[in-house]
C-alpha cells in the first residue's frame, strides 16, 4: 500500500467524521464509515490509514506499535508456550505487546483475553476486532481486518471467578493449529484454574502457541500447574520473572 503521511490529528478528524456519520444514519456500521471517510480522504480502507499513521510517528502508540511491528527482538518459533511472572509495572503487558505485534507481521492469527481493556487501543491501531465479553456472551467491534482479536473479559468478571467454563471461551470454537494465543494477568480471567488449563492445553495440543502472564511467582501453585501442562517436543517453552521497573536516577 502506498504511504501517506498520517499524523495522529489527521486520524482523530477522520475518525470524528465516521462518528458524525453514524450518528446521522444509525444503522450504519461503525467499522463501515470508517471504511467510507477513509477512501474519501484518499485511502484504500480504515486498515491503510492505521498503517501510515504507524509508519508517521504521529502519537506514542504508534510510534511503539511501528518499532515493534519491525523488530525481531521476540522471534517466534512454530510452537512456543512461554509463562512471563511479575509484579505491576514490571512490563508484562509490554512483552505481551511485543510478542503479539510481531505474531501479526509474521502473517499469524493473535487471539488476546483480558480484563480492563490494556489491549483496546492495539486492537483499533492496528485494526484488528473487540470483543466485549459477558456472563450470557459477547459484543463484537472490528476496527479493520488484521487477525489479531482482543476479548476483555471485565463484564464477565463481576459473575465470579469461576464464572465461565472452557466451552464459553470465544476462541475455542474456531480456533486453527498455529493460532497465537495471549492470556495476560491470567488470575484476573473469570474462569478456574483447571478451566484455563483445559483451554491451553486443548490449544497447544492442536498446534498453536500460548503466552500467559501473571503477577504470582513461579512458585505458586498456579504458575506450576501451568507449567505442568504436557507438550511435544518441538514447542519452546519457557518461564520467565520479570522485576518491577526502577525508576531512571
Amino acid at each position: 500500500m502506498q504511504h501517506v503521511h498520517t499524523p495522529a490529528d489527521a486520524v482523530s478528524k477522520l475518525k470524528k467524521a465516521a462518528k458524525l456519520r453514524v450518528r446521522a444514519a444509525p444503522g450504519t456500521l461503525h467499522a463501515h464509515a470508517l471504511d467510507e471517510v477513509a477512501k474519501e480522504a484518499g485511502y484504500r480502507h480504515w486498515k491503510h490509514v492505521t498503517a501510515c499513521a504507524m509508519n508517521s510517528g504521529g502519537s506514542p502508540l504508534a510510534v511503539a506499535t511501528a518499532r515493534t511491528c519491525t523488530s525481531d527482538r521476540f522471534p517466534l518459533k512454530p510452537q512456543d508456550f512461554t509463562i512471563v511472572c511479575g509484579p505491576s509495572g514490571s512490563g508484562k503487558t509490554l512483552m505481551a505487546y511485543d510478542y503479539a505485534l510481531n505474531a501479526v507481521r509474521e502473517g499469524r492469527t493473535v487471539r488476546v483475553a483480558d480484563v480492563g481493556g490494556s489491549y483496546a487501543k492495539l486492537a483499533e491501531v492496528v485494526g484488528g476486532t473487540m470483543l466485549r465479553v459477558n456472563s450470557n456472551g459477547f459484543n463484537s467491534q472490528a476496527f479493520g481486518d488484521a487477525p489479531l482479536t482482543v476479548a476483555d473479559f471485565e463484564g464477565a468478571k463481576a459473575a465470579g471467578a469461576g464464572a465461565l467454563d472452557a466451552d464459553s471461551f470465544p476462541f475455542v470454537t474456531n480456533a486453527d493449529a498455529g493460532e497465537v494465543w495471549i492470556v495476560d494477568e491470567t488470575e484476573t480471567i473469570p474462569f478456574s484454574q483447571r478451566e484455563l488449563r483445559l483451554i491451553l492445553e486443548r490449544h497447544l495440543a492442536a498446534g498453536g502457541s500460548v503466552l500467559v502472564t501473571m503477577q504470582q511467582s513461579p512458585e505458586s501453585p498456579f504458575a506450576q500447574a501451568l507449567a505442568e501442562i504436557p507438550t511435544s517436543s518441538n514447542v519452546r517453552r519457557a518461564m520467565m520473572t520479570l522485576s518491577r521497573f526502577l525508576p531512571r536516577q
